[in-house]
């Protein structure tokens, strides 16, 4: 068993993490203690007025939330119960059993983890030190709670701090749920020790799934003509959060150089990886996908990855296949031309062509058969083709309905506000407009909720 404490001063952020996960069912409430429903009758709104009107208690105190990880050997199968029963004994061994707390359990790693989110501030105001509270109390009470439970001990493993993950075990990073040093350097030392890769954008396509970026410099910038490599962390939408971090200042020298080793001893490693992820992506190609979203769709059954790389406007010009089992990262045009973006492209359009003719074909009716649509159904429209210079162009006289999905055969709209210098993973594309809808109404209000509270402090 390992616990690791985060205290800060960000409930909403805090709460919202673990809320989303639940969102996206990656993560389940388990237990709610001190608070006066069940766990699937509490909304957003209670859990975070109930936290929140005892921070108020002490307005002084800038660290009022704590935020912590628990996590268990991948050979441990461990029911609700008994995890809500370890976190109790927990929470009571630091000094926080009379307090409120949510404890969520995350299902999206193999590794077994739960998270419990708590307020600092007690009922009569007062803060809870939590000055070497990880030594002086979350420490014997995890020795104690391994031996009461019969638990894989943390000192068994030669490394303390975590069990060992391999690359599909770990979880994106959020900017402030963890020093971004150790966030960084946990996840790129994991892929560069699995992973054959050949370029600073295969390590980027690799590393985009952990929020983690390798920045060069602008071209022509001074961090570039000196060979200069910072890593940074990322939001969602591939925008900079937090400092970033020189290549230099991990132990393990990250650095441009060395890199340039790594590709070179990569290259030839992966030889014979490549003709394996060829003839997967083939086999998919030949299963006739209409459109990027099934294409990726059909790969991650694979164990594969698309990874998209868009111009200014946003449309989708490149593409790198991430085969997670045979650990590479591979340019689509690397496997062959015919597996460049520009040909997977053109031919989703080429698709459209023909099932549009289909449909003229089959749907020919006799006048009187023939019917306006209803207002907002059955219209077709010209899908928008690349600027100048932008590839496929998609001839004008295509014109196929927009898929129910709201997905185009041809492109793949990066929405504006995303960083288009970095690469996207496709599925997270598809995802961030399903999921926006299907988040609890309170997740998408909070940022309001937070701004009409200090109007009215």
């Amino acid at each position: 068993m390992v616990a690791k404490i985060d205290t800060n001063d960000r409930l909403d952020k805090t709460l919202n993490y673990n809320e989303q996960k639940v969102a996206q069912g990656t993560a389940e409430l388990i237990l709610a203690s001190g608070f006066l429903k069940d766990v699937d009758r509490l909304t957003f709104d209670e859990k975070f007025d109930r936290f929140q009107r005892q921070n108020e208690l002490n307005p002084n105190s800038n660290v009022n939330t704590m935020h912590t990880k628990i996590s268990f050997d991948p050979s441990e199968k461990l029911s609700n119960e008994m995890l809500s029963q370890i976190a109790q004994k927990y929470m009571e061994g630091i000094g926080f059993g009379d307090q409120p707390y949510l404890v969520y359990r995350h299902n999206d790693t193999k590794v077994p983890h739960m998270h419990v989110v708590s307020t600092m501030i007690t009922p009569d105001g007062k803060r809870i030190r939590d000055y070497n509270i990880g030594v002086d109390k979350s420490e014997p009470t995890r020795e104690a709670i391994e031996k009461e439970f019969n638990l894989v001990r943390a000192k068994d493993h030669a490394q303390e701090e975590e069990y060992k993950l391999s690359a599909v075990d770990l979880e994106k990073v959020t900017h402030g749920e963890e020093p971004t040093k150790k966030a960084i350097q946990t996840r790129l030392k994991t892929v560069l020790d699995e992973y054959n890769i050949t370029s600073i954008a295969e390590l980027n396509a690799i590393l985009r799934q952990y929020n983690i970026q390798a920045d060069q410099g602008d071209p022509g910038s001074r961090k570039r003509q000196h060979g200069g490599l910072t890593y940074k962390v990322q939001n969602d939408k591939g925008d900079t959060a937090g400092i970033p971090i020189k290549a230099s200042a991990f132990s393990f020298k990250p650095t441009l150089e060395n890199l340039k080793d790594k590709f070179r001893e990569d290259k030839n490693k992966r030889k014979s990886k490549l003709e394996d992820v060829r003839d997967k992506v083939s086999n998919v190609l030949h299963q006739k996908p209409e459109s990027l979203e099934q294409l990726a769709i059909l790969l991650q059954k694979e164990k594969i990855d698309v990874a998209v790389w868009s111009n200014e406007s946003g449309k989708v010009y490149g593409i790198t296949f991430i085969d997670h089992e045979n650990k590479i990262a591979v340019k689509a045009s690397d496997l062959g031309k015919e597996f460049s973006a520009k040909t997977i492209l053109n031919t989703f359009a080429n698709s459209g062509q023909v099932n549009q003719q289909k449909q003229s074909t089959s749907q020919k009716q006799s006048p009187e058969q023939q019917q306006a649509p209803a207002s907002g159904q059955g219209q077709h429209q010209r899908p928008q083709s690349l600027p100048a210079g932008g590839e496929p162009h998609i001839p004008d006289r295509w014109t196929q309905p927009e898929p129910a999905h709201g997905v185009r055969r041809d492109v793949i709209e990066v929405p504006a506000d995303y960083n288009r210098r970095s690469p996207h993973l496709l599925t997270d594309l598809l995802k961030s407009n399903s999921q926006a809808d299907n988040l609890p109404k309170e997740l998408s209000q909070d940022k309001k909720k937070k701004r009409r509270r200090k109007k009215s402090l």
